[in-house]
């Protein structure tokens, strides 16, 4: 595109400053000279990188790859809270549901050597409790399960909104334009 235009007005200045070099004093040679020589410049649109152009199959199949299966995930979040947010992508609140999960564990340990120190049996009934230790240890039995059916809702949840963007997305590929003539393609979902 370029080179071939830049070499023809090379080429066509060559020829010019022979033919000046054969007619030196007549007008003709001394108006080359005050004339710029023109290079044809690329325009934006020839410098930018084409986009290829994907077939929607394509297109959909990737997309069909992102899907994430809620029920896995809130089964990974009832297994340990933060694997199933993991599983969705979202690293920062899995991270924080990881560490809370396992900050219980630390305080239910606490509290169990609590209990063994300040009891002194081997086991501890929950009768053997006074009125406080009771409320700490049902406030965070109570606690715990909030907090576990809320990362298991927040990952099915999550999953069921990646779903809904990617079919959104499907829907928007499965009507393309190809040469100005609207190609619709069907897709049957169950």
């Amino acid at each position: 595109m370029v080179a071939p235009a830049l070499y023809a007005e090379i080429g066509t200045a060559t020829n010019a400053a022979t033919n000046i070099a054969a007619d030196v004093g007549t007008n003709a040679g001394t108006n080359f000279l005050l004339e710029p020589l023109r290079i044809q410049t690329p325009s934006l649109a020839d410098l930018l990188p084409q986009r290829p152009v994907i077939d929607p199959r394509v297109q959909v199949m990737n997309l069909m790859q992102e899907r994430k299966d809620p029920y896995v995930a809130a089964v990974f979040s009832l297994f340990y809270s933060g694997i199933g947010q993991f599983y969705n992508g979202s690293f920062t609140k899995g991270s924080l549901f990881f560490l809370g999960e396992t900050l219980y564990y630390a305080f239910n340990w606490g509290l169990y050597l609590k209990f063994q120190n300040t009891y002194l049996h081997d086991t501890v009934s929950f009768d053997s409790l006074n009125n406080l230790d009771k409320t700490l240890l049902v406030g965070s039995f109570i606690g715990f399960i909030a907090f576990k059916a809320f990362c298991i809702y927040d990952a099915y949840s999550i999953a069921s909104y990646i779903n809904s963007t990617i079919d959104r997305k499907i829907d928007e590929v499965m009507v393309s334009y190809e040469d100005g003539s609207l190609k619709v393609l069907c897709g049957v979902r169950f």
